[in-house]
């Protein structure tokens, strides 16, 4: 009963904050939204405090700064559409449509709020904190904060966040606490880690080359640099490589090997290194010969089935879809349909993200997700053809290889349907748009 008791006062403190401080509240999403995972039973229901405070915050902050979004709904009212307004509508009604024609109803609903609705408000609120052009006026404390410092201090908790999840991760690795031979950290799987490496180890490389650091500031973000390399190595996840080596080709081909050569050729050996080094673990724990062998347990091998069983199910449901978090239950139909015998698998997602958004929001919410994407590159190439961003190019340059990275690796996981992973994923598509 205790338990209970401490929780209640928790929400109503969290409500709290929120109402007078949720401006302030926003910054301390990043360092407690990867422990998302960690549920408390509350009279017989799961819930998550984290996604719990999340949705708080963002009621709150709705009704603390309404007339933002008043002025934003009559500027669509007068046709002028912001940026992205297609594309995320889009992505909703796929998703809405998706979940009425589901068989799983309450479970697709609760997906497509957690996976779609609640980071894409967090990234509309983010454009009204963030903004250096459109300054906070807190309605309740009558105060205005500046977006420039605002921005500076996310990106430091966004580090501050990756810093605790990187140095959890090598505490795992000192205590040899892995996964089958693969190192996992606090996550369920090796390949939850890498895809939440990916998306920031771009970003820190590109603070580290791009950028003018002071001694002690590129010290330490060169050391972040080689302990994530530790842990990405250990992952062993083949499909983390290639998002890792595509985004290290977007970073360079920004580097001019005239002007800055030392640059270029240290990071070329020190991607060329970690490449190496990474082929040597999977070399060594086996996983290459699996694959060449044509073993059904290497990784490759593993997804033809689930590729093969996911085909078959969009195929009479390429419209529409199946609705968020409905994919377990209709590949064990299928691969029982299909004579593939693979029920010792758990599969929530079919290991393919254009697949996922095709089957858990429908067709329109496949365009809306390619629309999204094409808007974020075509805003990073424009903002990187300007001299006067200069300052914030490195920046810029690390967003896009992370979400070149998410891309690639999209072929062979699903880097988004996670509550920490959707919200990473929309973090990107955010500061993207206010740089």
């Amino acid at each position: 009963m205790l338990i209970y008791l401490i929780f209640i006062v928790a929400v109503i403190l969290c409500a709290t904050l929120c109402w007078f401080y949720s401006d302030k509240v926003f910054f301390l999403i990043p360092l407690f939204i990867p422990f998302y995972f960690l549920h408390i039973n509350f009279f017989g229901v799961d819930i998550s405090p984290v996604e719990l405070a999340l949705i708080i915050f963002l009621i709150t902050f709705f009704f603390r700064f309404k007339d933002f979004y008043n002025k934003k709904i009559q500027e669509i009212i007068q046709n002028k559409l912001p940026e992205y307004f297609w594309a995320i509508l889009f992505l909703l009604v796929g998703g809405f449509l998706s979940v009425i024609f589901s068989d799983n109803f309450l479970s697709s609903l609760h997906a497509l709020f957690a996976w779609f609705i609640e980071p894409i408000l967090v990234f509309i609120s983010g454009i009204k904190i963030l903004s250096s052009t459109n300054p906070v006026r807190d309605p309740v404390r009558n105060i205005v904060s500046n977006g420039t410092k605002n921005k500076e201090t996310f990106l430091r908790l966004l580090f501050l966040s990756y810093t605790l999840i990187l140095t959890t991760s090598l505490i795992y690795f000192v205590l040899d606490i892995k996964d089958n031979g693969r190192l996992s950290g606090f996550y369920n799987s090796p390949n939850f880690l890498v895809m939440v490496l990916e998306i920031f180890l771009p970003i820190v490389v590109a603070f580290l080359f791009f950028r003018k650091n002071a001694f002690w500031q590129g010290l330490l973000f060169f050391l972040i640099i080689i302990a994530s390399m530790v842990v990405f190595i250990s992952t062993q996840s083949f499909g983390g490589a290639l998002a890792i080596a595509a985004a290290g080709f977007w970073m360079l081909f920004f580097v001019s090997l005239k002007k800055r050569p030392a640059t270029f050729y240290f990071a070329a050996i020190l991607t060329g290194l970690c490449l190496f080094l990474f082929f040597i673990a999977v070399f060594n724990s086996g996983k290459i010969d699996r694959f060449l062998v044509g073993s059904s347990q290497s990784s490759i091998n593993s997804r033809l089935p689930i590729w093969k069983a996911s085909l078959n199910v969009l195929k009479n449901n390429w419209v529409l879809g199946i609705g968020p978090n409905s994919f377990l239950n209709e590949f064990h139909l299928k691969q029982k349909e299909l004579g593939l015998d693979l029920d010792f698998l758990v599969v929530p997602q079919p290991h393919n993200i254009y697949l996922a958004f095709w089957l858990e929001g429908g067709v329109l919410g496949l365009v809306g997700f390619l629309w999204i994407v094409k808007n974020a590159f075509k805003n990073l190439i424009d903002k990187l053809k300007l001299e006067n961003q200069k300052d914030l190019r490195w920046l810029a340059i690390g967003l896009g290889g992370s979400l070149m990275a998410i891309l690639v690796h999209g072929f062979f996981d699903t880097p988004y349907f996670k509550i920490d992973l959707a919200y990473y994923f929309w973090v990107i598509i955010l500061l993207i748009k206010i740089l």
